[in-house]
């Protein structure tokens, strides 16, 4: 098992793909060479992997899945939401992390905060052809990734993907609150994006 931040001590604290899509790669008996799966994969999912090669069972209820049906056929998909989230009073546990800056700044929540060190506390899904990210403010993002794979246009104020949202709220709502199994069920079909 393989997974990777770069070195980054506090790891990335963006809610966009290129913090938060963290590789995942195995290697072992039954894993056949160069085998590549497009399957979502959570943290979660880790420890139900790991139990699963194993031929062991959980002493425990685990919210994650195990992704090995997932590269014994690497076509397969499912509609599980995967949550994001950050918080800024999480993430500055490191005494000293910027010398520059106090340890325990107050958190500003806005999506505007530097990138350098955000404070930006949020709670997110990505779910399908979407991304969806709600800001302790009020502030939210929604990307349409087939569309906008950089994540460069914000549709949340555009009144033609309402119903986006509030499907994405709702979803969003229900993984917040879910544990064991009810973590792995698949979303309902989601909305296709507007034509045009």
């Amino acid at each position: 098992f393989f997974t990777g931040q770069h070195r980054i001590t506090r790891g990335k604290l963006l809610p966009y793909d290129p913090a938060i899509r963290v590789p995942f790669v195995i290697r072992g008996p039954g894993i056949k060479p160069g085998t590549k799966s497009y399957e979502p994969v959570a943290n979660q999912d880790v420890a139900p992997t790991i139990v699963k090669l194993a031929g062991a069972r959980a002493a425990l209820t685990m919210d994650g899945r195990s992704m090995k049906r997932f590269w014994l056929d690497p076509r397969r998909r499912s509609r599980r939401p995967i949550l994001l989230s950050s918080y800024a009073t999480i993430t500055r546990l490191i005494p000293g992390d910027y010398p520059d800056e106090p340890a325990d700044p107050e958190p500003t929540g806005d999506a505007s905060a530097s990138v350098k060190s955000p404070n930006q506390n949020f709670v997110g899904i990505r779910l399908g052809p979407y991304k969806y990210i709600r800001y302790e403010n009020g502030e939210q993002e929604l990307y349409v990734l087939k569309d906008d794979p950089a994540e460069l246009e914000n549709r949340a104020s555009d009144p033609a993907y309402r119903r986006i949202i509030r499907y994405l709220d709702t979803q969003l709502e229900a993984l917040r609150g879910c544990k064991g199994q009810t973590c792995r069920n698949w979303a309902p079909p989601w909305p296709q994006p507007p034509a045009g």
